[in-house]
């Protein structure tokens, strides 16, 4: 990888995650709206930073056929930062179980020792 390709793809990453968070600060500030939450700067740059961190594993997930819509899936992808995060925990684990299982089969050795 040449250093123009590791800076261009270090820019696209930080641009979705950029816009994503701007989508978790609309996502703070509906929220003091609507009068859910007290405003508090570190719920407000918690929310920012997980929206970051979604728009990076939504972003990966966007093909590039999708392009017209990119940006609205990151800034949705943020808004939605709750929610994305409560499916991730529930079914993440999950899968990484299935692919840790078959790499690593623990579930068998398990089903064996419960044999004896």
């Amino acid at each position: 990888m040449t250093v123009t390709a590791f800076i261009d793809r270090i820019s696209d990453l930080a641009a979705a995650g950029v816009l994503a968070s701007f989508g978790g600060a609309a996502q703070a500030l509906y929220q003091l709206y609507k009068g859910d939450k007290p405003f508090s700067i570190l719920s407000f740059a918690i929310c920012v930073v997980l929206s970051f961190f979604v728009g990076q594993v939504v972003g990966t997930f966007i093909p590039a056929s999708m392009e017209k819509y990119h940006d609205g899936l990151l800034l949705m992808s943020g808004f939605c930062v709750f929610p994305i995060l409560d499916v991730m925990n529930a079914y993440m684990t999950k899968a990484v179980r299935v692919m840790l299982n078959r790499v690593i089969p623990v579930d068998s050795k398990e089903q064996t020792d419960d044999a004896k």
